[in-house]
């Protein structure tokens, strides 16, 4: 489990991380946590009886955090307009230096862009029949075979070392753009991470 101070900790108090795979302390570097699961943008109703599942959430979410911010992300998005929304619910723990990266369902396959919210940069990406964790694998030009024998929270660690040195740059588009640029949504992909 996280460190009572670290955003991981914040979350999850607020009943934000839910579907944890990974939830846990770094084991290379200290104060900061993994995180492997999905986060609760906007949540369900909640009756006497039930609480509803989140309205609204980012899937397959890779995270690395310490206890002032999220170094890295990457997320799965049903729609790319989701963007905004997670921005908000994450806030300040979201930095100019960080590394985010959104797969969108809704995004032309053969489109990449970078938009800015406030002073927060988003690789944003389309996503085809795989998962958050394998496209950042082909990304980030990750061997698959060189993490076989790491651990799931080591496996996260990977690639957030990896994310955080990644340069490569695409089209700016403003968040507006985005929204009339967007296609339908398809149907999500149905591989889970691996």
């Amino acid at each position: 489990m996280t460190d009572s101070t670290n955003c991981l900790s914040r979350l999850d108090s607020q009943g934000r991380l839910v579907n944890a795979i990974v939830n846990e302390a770094s084991t290379k570097k200290k104060g900061t946590s993994l995180y492997r699961g999905d986060i609760a943008v906007k949540f369900g109703r909640v009756t006497e009886l039930e609480k509803k599942p989140p309205e609204l959430k980012a899937e397959q979410v890779l995270m690395s955090a310490d206890s002032q911010s999220i170094s890295f992300m990457a997320v799965y998005l049903l729609s790319f307009e989701t963007l905004a929304p997670l921005a908000d619910v994450l806030g300040e723990m979201l930095t100019a230096e960080g590394k985010y990266f959104a797969f969108c369902n809704n995004i032309d396959l053969s489109e990449h862009y970078q938009v800015q919210l406030g002073k927060v940069n988003f690789y944003v990406l389309p996503i085809d029949e795989s998962s958050v964790f394998n496209e950042m694998l082909e990304l980030l030009k990750i061997d698959k075979n060189d993490l076989k024998k790491l651990s799931p929270s080591e496996k996260v660690e990977a690639v957030a070392t990896a994310a955080n040195k990644f340069k490569k740059t695409f089209p700016a588009i403003s968040y507006q753009r985005g929204l009339g640029v967007r296609g339908p949504v398809r149907g999500p992909p149905a591989k889970r991470p691996d």
